[in-house]
């Protein structure tokens, strides 16, 4: 099957090359590689000159990673859609190992893979970061909203998704800045919940790269917005209020609470108020939310890690 791989990029020139040779590395070719160039200042099209025999290149004027993405879906012509972020690396076997899956379940319309998280020095070698691994599943199906609610081991470069998904769901949201990818995910996910899952490491993440399309700053009102939205919208349409999908929404919007109380993250009043309308809570959560509000800063970050681990602990 011809797979097309999608990188968008913004001024990240210095790792640019990296993620393109890690996709030519690849033991199941990709057929087609398209650069979506967001705008950048630097010499990136310089760095996409010396691939251009094994590359498309696409610049556009700075748009958001979303409207990036979307380009470069609407220019692929492969019956399946790889993303890679330009500052990630793949493993060799990603592609094949990934399409291997897909071949053995033909029912699934996507595959996801173990992530490793790493941070760089300046002689350019991989050093674990303090959360080195995205936590790893034995299966290879999964039920997506199950898994999240537990562990978080889905990240954008390393998903291979069916073209005709993107016809079907529609494509990323370009107004969102940050959590369009989630907001895109969740979409396909509650039509289509089980997922392919390549236990083995293929997708290396950095943690620490500057200038990244995907990194964001404490303000997380659009990403509070696309929760609770998606919250709206399950309880609007009654679809899924008993599954997994909804307790994950739950658990999500429970944590921004907390980490807002802490002041670990901004968000604006009226927002703030809509998500208290949204959530479940029971009275332990509730007391623990009054709690949060006037206790230190760093007991409610030991209280925050704490609901953190028991989520991923106990199912």
């Amino acid at each position: 099957m011809k797979v097309s791989t999608i990188i968008p990029t913004y001024n990240s020139a210095h790792t640019l090359d990296r993620a393109i040779q890690s996709v030519i590395n690849q033991n199941y070719y990709s057929s087609e590689i398209i650069i979506v160039d967001d705008g950048s200042t630097d010499n990136t099209e310089q760095v996409c000159k010396k691939y251009f025999d094994n590359i498309k290149y696409i610049k556009q004027e700075n748009s958001g990673v979303a409207a990036a993405r979307n380009r470069g879906i609407i220019s692929s012509s492969g019956e399946l859609i790889a993303f890679l972020d330009s500052d990630d690396q793949w493993l060799p076997d990603k592609l094949s190992s990934q399409i291997n899956i897909l071949y053995k379940y033909n029912k699934l319309k996507w595959c996801a893979g173990y992530v490793v998280r790493v941070n760089n020095n300046l002689a350019n070698n991989l050093i674990p970061s303090s959360n080195t691994l995205y936590r790893s599943a034995t299966s290879e199906i999964l039920n997506f909203f199950k898994v999240s609610l537990y562990s978080d081991i889905f990240q954008t470069s390393a998903f291979l998704i069916y073209r005709t998904i993107f016809t079907e769901i529609g494509l990323f949201n370009p107004i969102l800045k940050v959590s369009e990818d989630r907001d895109l995910w969740w979409r396909i996910a509650r039509i289509y919940p089980s997922i392919g899952y390549v236990n083995t490491p293929c997708t290396f993440y950095f943690v620490d790269t500057p200038n990244s399309l995907t990194k964001s700053n404490l303000n997380r009102n659009d990403s509070l917005r696309v929760v609770c939205d998606h919250m709206m919208n399950a309880k609007l349409n009654r679809y899924s209020y008993d599954t997994y999908y909804n307790k994950y929404l739950n658990k999500l919007l429970y944590i921004y609470l907390l980490r807002c109380y802490n002041n670990e993250i901004d968000i604006s009043h009226n927002l703030l108020n809509r998500a208290h309308r949204l959530i479940k809570l029971n009275f332990s959560k509730r007391l623990i939310i009054i709690i949060t509000k006037f206790f230190p800063r760093k007991i409610n970050s030991i209280l925050i890690r704490f609901i953190l681990f028991t989520y991923s602990k106990f199912k």
